[in-house]
């Protein structure tokens, strides 16, 4: 019996986009996802640079919130 696979979907969540598209493009033009710390004041740490998840909500995605506080 041959076995099969169906993949539904192609998806991810990373600090260069959160979707397909958006990643492969910013891969093309040669783009980095580290910047600036954004979500919290991190003067008082030795960097204050991160590669940090853009425009992403966690409610959007039906994720308790208090698992990613």
């Amino acid at each position: 019996m041959r076995r099969r696979v169906v993949v539904t979907g192609i998806g991810m969540i990373n600090p260069l986009g959160n979707d397909v598209a958006t990643v492969w493009n910013a891969l093309q033009e040669g783009k980095s996802g580290v910047g600036k710390i954004t979500i919290f004041d991190a003067s008082a740490y030795p960097t204050t640079i991160a590669a940090e998840i853009k425009q992403w909500d966690v409610d959007q995605q039906g994720l308790d919130k208090a698992l990613w506080s």
